[in-house]
């Protein structure tokens, strides 16, 4: 029963924010055509609220009931590589020296591309989150055995003391408690797991190990052209990034690239 409460809790949330977008849409060129310098400030906030509240809410669906899983056959190194890419520009607005190295070329594996995309760049937000401006961000990932391994480095502080019964790991500025709860979720949906190690002042690894699925010849040759688009057309870099972005980021001009 709760479970069913929380997903309809969920799909009355997300009905709520489309009206708030389908809102926002109207707004936005009458304040780019007519409005002042103020008024665009405004509607940067309130764009980089809804970001964050999309970002909140997809993390909810993830982990306060089953999450929509849709495993195919996917690029786990070209996944990452795009994951890479992806966080540089951020890595710049944010003044963190980020770097990725992919080892292989392409492993092929069954997993759901879009839950993996999240739960990476939720890691590497983490990491941000920890380095700080003027701190250092790492990326790696390559094929051991029969398992796909990602690190995730950061120059941070490392794990603090907290109040017993705290799991800092789960707590993250501008989120909803949820954290690393997701990147742990999504793992595990994929049979794989999260692991995390404190080096103190060498700030913390995260490591996310996945089981290298080898699809079927017939998956290989499948076209799917089911495109699984969680975000409702919003970039899903902005939406993960959201709570770490600069409100300049999410002015008029951004919002409608």
């Amino acid at each position: 029963m709760e479970e069913r409460l929380t997903d309809k809790f969920l799909l009355e949330l997300r009905d709520r924010m489309s009206d708030m977008m389908a809102a926002m849409q109207l707004l936005m060129p009458l304040i780019r055509d007519k409005g002042d310098k103020k008024d665009k400030e405004y509607l940067a906030v309130i764009n980089k609220s809804f970001y964050s509240l999309l970002r909140s809410v997809r993390h909810m669906q993830v982990c306060a009931s089953e999450p929509a899983f849709h495993p195919r056959t996917i690029d786990l190194a070209g996944l990452c590589r795009t994951v890479g890419g992806q966080c540089e520009s951020v890595a710049k607005t944010l003044n963190v020296s980020f770097e990725w190295s992919i080892a292989q070329s392409s492993v092929l594996s069954v997993g759901d591309d879009g839950l993996l995309e999240m739960a990476l760049l939720n890691l590497v937000a983490n990491a941000f989150t920890a380095a700080g401006s003027g701190g250092k961000v790492a990326l790696r990932g390559r094929q051991i055995k029969n398992q796909w391994v990602v690190t995730v480095l950061d120059s941070g502080p490392g794990l603090q003391q907290t109040k017993t019964g705290e799991d800092p790991f789960l707590k993250t500025p501008g989120g909803a408690g949820l954290g690393l709860e997701v990147a742990w979720t999504v793992a595990e949906l994929h049979g794989g797991r999260v692991m995390l190690v404190n080096g103190g002042k060498r700030g913390v690894r995260a490591r996310l190990l996945l089981p290298i699925q080898k699809p079927e010849k017939r998956e290989l040759v499948r076209a799917d052209p089911v495109i699984i688009d969680r975000d409702g057309g919003f970039s899903t870099t902005m939406v993960e990034f959201s709570p770490l972005l600069p409100v300049e980021e999410f002015s008029i001009p951004n919002s409608l690239d």
